[in-house]
Formats: C-alpha cells, sequence, structure tokens
C-alpha cells in the first residue's frame, strides 16, 4: 500500500507545517493546504482521489467555508471544514493534533471527534477521548527542544485575537496596549492578514515589536515574564514552561478557563496603566512540564495504527 499524507489548515490554526517537512523527509508523499498563503485544496483533491490517503489537520473540525469566510474575509477560493474533507476523501486514516493547549476542543466538536481514528495530544492531560480514538502523547508541536530563533526580551506580549485589535485600529490599539509594553515588553503580532501595518505603526512609536513569522514558543521560552489576553493557547504554554504569566482580560468566564493555573496574574483592561511589573511578586518555582514535538514517534503513531488496521482487516 502506498500512502500519501494530506496536511490541511489555515493561519495560527495550521501549525503542523514542521510535521509536513519531517513526513517529506522521510520519504513519503505528503501535500499541504494553508488557506493563508493561498493553498487551493480542491486541485488536491482531486490529484489524491482513489488514493490512500493519511489526513492530518489542526484546524476547527466544523469550521467550513461559511464561518471561515465571514471571519477572514481575505479568504480567496474554495474552503472547507476538516470533517467535510474527510467526508469527500475517505482516507484511510484520519489524524487530528490541537493548534491550542487551552480550547483543543470547542462547542460542539467533540460531537464530530469520532470521524478521527488518531489524536496527536501534545500532553498527558489532553487525553479525554482515549475512550473513543487511539490517543498519543507526542509533545508540543512549537516546542523544538531549544529556541530555533533567539528573540532576546525578557518580556513578551503575543497578542491573540488579533481581529479585535484591528478593528480598534492603529492609534487606539497602540494606546491602551502602551501602559504595559511601554514597561520593556516587546509585542508579538500573530501571522495574520493586517499583521505588517501593525507592526510598522508600533515600531514607530518606539515600541519593541518582534517579528510576526518568529516562533511564539521560542519567545516565550526566552522571556521570564509572558502576558497574554483571550483564551490564548500562550497561558497554557507560558505557564507549562514555567514561566511568571500575567493575563490580561475582565471576563469572568477567561478566570474561571484558568483557574487551575495558581499563579497566574489578572489583570483587566481598564486598570493597566496602573500596573507596575516590577512591583509584582510572582510566586515562582514550577518546573516546565511541556515537552518538545517527537516527530518520529508522531509518525510511527501513524504508520503503526495503519499496520493493525491491515492486520484487523486481514483476520478471518
Amino acid at each position: 500500500m502506498e500512502i500519501c499524507f494530506f496536511f490541511y489548515g489555515y493561519g495560527s490554526e495550521y501549525v503542523l507545517h514542521p510535521f509536513f517537512r519531517y513526513v517529506r523527509s522521510m520519504g513519503f508523499d505528503a501535500f499541504e493546504v494553508n488557506l493563508f498563503e493561498g493553498g487551493d485544496p480542491t486541485t488536491i483533491l482531486r490529484a489524491l482521489k482513489n488514493r490512500d490517503v493519511v489526513f492530518l489537520t489542526s484546524a476547527h473540525l466544523l469550521r467550513g467555508a461559511y464561518s471561515l469566510q465571514k471571519i477572514y474575509p481575505e479568504i480567496a477560493g474554495a474552503c472547507f471544514a476538516p470533517v467535510e474533507l474527510i467526508s469527500e476523501l475517505r482516507p484511510i486514516c484520519s489524524v487530528y493534533y490541537p493548534h491550542d493547549l487551552v480550547e483543543p476542543i470547542v462547542l460542539e466538536e467533540d460531537l464530530f471527534i469520532d470521524c478521527f481514528d488518531i489524536y496527536l495530544i501534545p500532553e498527558p492531560h489532553m487525553g479525554f477521548y482515549e475512550d473513543r480514538l487511539f490517543c498519543q502523547n507526542v509533545g508540543w508541536i512549537k516546542h523544538r527542544g531549544v529556541p530555533v530563533t533567539n528573540p532576546k526580551v525578557s518580556r513578551v506580549w503575543p497578542i491573540s485575537e488579533f481581529i479585535g485589535l484591528r478593528k480598534q485600529g492603529l492609534e487606539r490599539s497602540s494606546k491602551l496596549l502602551a501602559p504595559l509594553l511601554q514597561q520593556d515588553v516587546a509585542i508579538k503580532f500573530p501571522q495574520w492578514w493586517g499583521h505588517q501595518e501593525f507592526e510598522d505603526y508600533y515600531r514607530s512609536l518606539g515600541l519593541q515589536v518582534i517579528d510576526a513569522g518568529t516562533n511564539t514558543f521560542d519567545c516565550i521560552l526566552n522571556a521570564d515574564l509572558v502576558v497574554s489576553n483571550g483564551m490564548s493557547s500562550v497561558v497554557a504554554e507560558a505557564y507549562l514552561s514555567g514561566k511568571n504569566v500575567i493575563h490580561v482580560g475582565s471576563s469572568h468566564v477567561q478566570r474561571q478557563r484558568f483557574s487551575h493555573y495558581s499563579d497566574i496574574y489578572f489583570v483587566s483592561w481598564d486598570s493597566l496603566s496602573e500596573i507596575r511589573l516590577n512591583e509584582i511578586a510572582f510566586r515562582g518555582g514550577r518546573q516546565p512540564s511541556l515537552k518538545p514535538f517527537d516527530f518520529a514517534l508522531a509518525l510511527e503513531t501513524i504508520t503503526g495504527w495503519l499496520e493493525g488496521k491491515a492486520l484487523r482487516g486481514a483476520s478471518p
């Protein structure tokens, strides 16, 4: 059986590119579509018809053309929800890996997780679907062991919910964030449409800006203090890496969601101007528990599952 791999996602919700490169380097036929980079899934769907396909995604399971183009109007051309692609491709194996450590599965997605055969999980506490599909802990894909890039900042704010900042505009958003950014906090925008305009404007104000293309987790590893906002995976990534964390947000839901992270310092948007970072006493002392992504184990998990499937099919 000659298998091929099809990786699918969009923007910051597509984290599998390093694994795509690894699979190719191991001699497998592999295809990739990132909708934010102009990928066209219809062309690949036609090419993969009647082939033995392993489908992999880190995107929201149910987010299809209507919701995607409503949230990201810049997407041109066809786009599909992962469950739609599974229905169309009928892959021999479907693999899900979450792009978010805080909300790996959202809303009604848990009703559709059974569409997948393998759930590659980033850390042990996320194996809550073990009774429904095969789960394997392979580590966090943004964690490469040592930082690939080395932004020399001790305080960093990787921005989440960038759409909200875009709606506020350059001047208003910068005035909102300035009280913290002016305390030697470097800002990193996500690599979404419009980020370059924000990077240029914030730099023109004399603020520290890290290129959007920099691996966010590298920034976290190199920092002592990490600021986050929204329902962000950054909170979990920083906390599980033993970093001091400040979370900006007034939502009671957010505070509840992160309540098991005992020593996060919560700040409301309204009180940003009153915060003095040098005066905050963090508890500290947590040991990092997040492990680097194990590329070999991830691939072995898939090929081993396929071998087991073949054996099960050959059984009388």
